[in-house]
């Protein structure tokens, strides 16, 4: 959505500027009557210094708040998604353990120990996968407030 409203704010800035630049042109045509003409150019300095100030609010936005997200977006919320795609693969490993370790039959021992073997082995990577995943859940968390209110509030507007 930010990266949107930079788009959209780009187009009105350059919306603006054309508007400008027709009061300009509609400015020569009233060159005999002073009062037309000096309304007009005070009403341009205006346009342009608004037109200046949106660029400045647009090029701030899209080098603080976008870039900010952004990374953090690709950087933190990728890590979780990844975490939580393996602990899902785990998770359907460990069913599919358990479902084998309840099927297997105890009379041939060779089978019923494999399949309690297995079981042991993908428990114990599913604890390690749910660990690593919940702090890495934890992590997004715990950067999730500092981060975006980093990036939402300037430096300048915070009161010392």
């Amino acid at each position: 959505m930010c990266g949107l409203m930079i788009d959209v704010g780009k187009s009105y800035v350059a919306q603006e500027s054309q508007f400008t630049n027709s009061l300009w042109d509609l400015s020569s045509y009233f060159r005999d009557v002073a009062d037309v003409v000096v309304c007009l150019n005070k009403l341009i300095h205006a346009l342009q210094e608004m037109n200046k100030f949106h660029s400045i609010y647009l090029d701030q936005a899209s080098r603080t708040i976008l870039k900010n997200l952004m990374s953090f977006i690709k950087g933190v919320i990728k890590g979780v998604r990844e975490s939580h795609h393996y602990f899902e693969k785990i998770s359907v490993d460990l069913d599919g353990a358990l479902s084998r370790n309840s099927q297997a039959p105890r009379s041939r021992h060779t089978e019923a120990e494999e399949a309690q073997n297995l079981l042991c082995a993908t428990r114990s990577c599913f604890r390690h996968t749910a660990l690593d995943h919940v702090y890495c859940l934890s992590a997004l968390q715990a950067k999730k407030k500092p981060e975006v209110l980093g990036t939402a509030i300037p430096s300048s507007w915070i009161c010392s």
